[in-house]
């Protein structure tokens, strides 16, 4: 629960694809840093946190790191826009990744 979207906790909201993109995003930042998303809060504080607009930051160490790609963490923000329609598609986010692949 700490990484669903905001709108998968919203008892009204059919659960579509963007609120598995925004997960996925929250996959990325624990790849990234190596810890798992809001570990510090409680379950309830999380999704409070998430539904506020709240992000996990990206630790500013990786900025000077030979192998960071700042094009992870702007695909991975565009993937946790508070607006589902905003998220790119899973095709749209991989084919991103892919191309950052190639740089590196």
């Amino acid at each position: 629960m700490r990484c669903y979207a905001p709108e998968a906790v919203e008892r009204h909201h059919h659960y579509a694809n963007e609120c598995d993109v925004f997960m996925y995003s929250m996959v990325m930042y624990d790849t990234l840093e190596h810890e798992r998303t809001n570990a510090e809060m409680s379950t309830k504080a999380a999704i409070q946190f998430i539904n506020r607009g709240g992000r996990p930051k990206v630790s500013s160490h990786w900025a000077g790191e030979e192998t960071f790609n700042p094009g992870y963490v702007k695909v991975m923000h565009e993937c946790w826009d508070p607006a589902p329609y905003l998220r790119p598609s899973f095709e749209v986010a991989a084919e991103r990744l892919k191309d950052i692949l190639a740089t590196l």
